[in-house]
């Protein structure tokens, strides 16, 4: 998925988005969702995304 489609994916509005997108900082990419860069750009795996929301709902009502 892109950035477009993660966001409808997870029905966020732009600002939730930012706040879940990887982070460059130096030489390092700093994310906690999962994605896969090809160049510049970042897609983010369906599979890997729904694995993610489990988790992380899991970890919210722990």
């Amino acid at each position: 998925m892109s950035y477009l489609e993660l966001q409808r994916y997870l029905s966020i509005n732009d600002e939730q988005l930012e706040m879940v997108l990887p982070e460059k900082e130096g030489n390092v990419t700093k994310s906690n969702i999962p994605y896969i860069q090809f160049g510049y750009k970042y897609y983010f795996p369906v599979k890997a995304i729904d694995k993610w929301l489990t988790e992380t709902e899991a970890e919210t009502f722990k």
